[in-house]
């Protein structure tokens, strides 16, 4: 296998917190990875429960799964939580007690758009609807709701917001 630059083996040889490896397509994540769990695993005396890996895709994290899995065997791959971060999330709210309803759903983004276009025959939304092109109001009314989540706007603090907009007037 490929031995690594200077900057992979930097990143999979540190500890003191854990690795958060970005970079683009063909950049070497993978084996930066596989080479930091290599020296966790043998050098640290880490075990594989210990170690959480989160991806942004389930092909990545099916890839990861793999290469592991040829690296350290089955067993080994088995014992590590492997999965994206929605996925990780999503554990999370199952394991803790919310008050979320038992047919709660989380929706990808082809599902948000659908359910977007659907509401928009419903509701009043003239100012936002484009009537030629409805599949691309709902794309841009799901990206304007993911702005606004990743900016932890509520909507109770958007209403609020708009309120004040009203009212100023």
């Amino acid at each position: 296998g490929r031995k690594g630059d200077a900057g992979q083996r930097g990143a999979a040889v540190h500890t003191e917190a854990p690795a958060l490896v970005h970079a683009g397509p063909g950049t070497g994540k993978t084996a930066t990875l596989i080479m930091r769990m290599k020296y966790l695993l043998r050098e640290k005396n880490a075990k594989p429960y210990e170690m959480l890996i989160l991806t942004f895709s389930n092909e990545a994290a099916d890839e990861l799964r793999s290469r592991i899995e040829e690296e350290f065997g089955a067993d080994v791959a088995e014992e590590m939580e492997i999965t994206t971060f929605h996925g990780f999330g999503h554990s999370q709210l199952l394991a803790w007690e919310s008050p979320l309803s038992e047919d709660y759903q989380i929706l990808d983004e082809a599902r948000q758009e659908e359910l977007i276009l659907d509401l928009l025959g419903k509701v009043e939304c003239d100012s936002i609807f484009n009537w030629k092109k409805p599949e691309e109001t709902a794309r841009d009314a799901v990206r304007q709701i993911c702005r606004l989540k990743e900016r932890r706007v509520s909507a109770d603090l958007l209403e609020a917001e708009i309120e004040k907009w009203r009212e100023d007037d």
